[in-house]
């Protein structure tokens, strides 16, 4: 099964060890399904936790970050993101319709 999360899922389970969207990433992680990215959703993902606010509770380094998105990358279904959707007005939703559409 292939599954597109949104970004905020794969921020919170950096913030929230043991809740819902940690749990989702380590089924992910345990090969329970593809996760399906785009680099358009790695670089949101990369500008979300390197925002001061989260950082200072994430703790982690922009070294541990950009090392955690190469990780994401690399074991992951990357496809280009690069489809047109006119579903909705809201740029981030266009963008998961039309990875989900790609996967």
């Amino acid at each position: 099964m292939r599954v597109v999360l949104d970004t905020n899922v794969i921020v919170s389970s950096t913030l929230i060890r043991g809740g819902n969207e940690d749990r989702i990433l380590r089924a992910w992680q345990e090969g329970d399904f593809d996760l399906v990215l785009s680099p358009g959703i790695l670089e949101e993902m990369g500008r979300t936790l390197l925002y001061e606010k989260l950082s200072k509770y994430h703790r982690m380094t922009g070294e541990e970050i950009a090392a955690m998105l190469e990780s994401f990358a690399g074991d992951s279904v990357l496809v280009p993101g690069k489809l047109a959707v006119k579903a909705s007005r809201d740029p981030a939703v266009k963008s998961i319709l039309a990875q989900r559409i790609l996967a």
